[in-house]
């Protein structure tokens, strides 16, 4: 587990300021290479693909994280 980043299983926000949208989710994948999305998981069970964002911040480090 690295505090310093935001790793698989963390709880994070993500947000689209244009819009003002902000969704409480769980980290399920994170990018390892140009073009790979952000697979995160809504607190309501929707599986949500992110490319593109504004900002994201921890909410708290996951217990899956290696």
């Amino acid at each position: 587990m690295n505090n310093n980043k935001i790793e698989v299983g963390d709880m994070i926000t993500i947000s689209w300021s244009e819009e003002d949208t902000l969704f409480k989710v769980t980290v399920l994948h994170a990018p390892t290479r140009t073009g790979d999305s952000w697979i995160l998981k809504r607190i309501d069970g929707q599986i949500v693909y992110v490319n593109r964002f504004d900002y994201m911040t921890l909410i708290k480090k996951g217990d899956d994280n290696g």
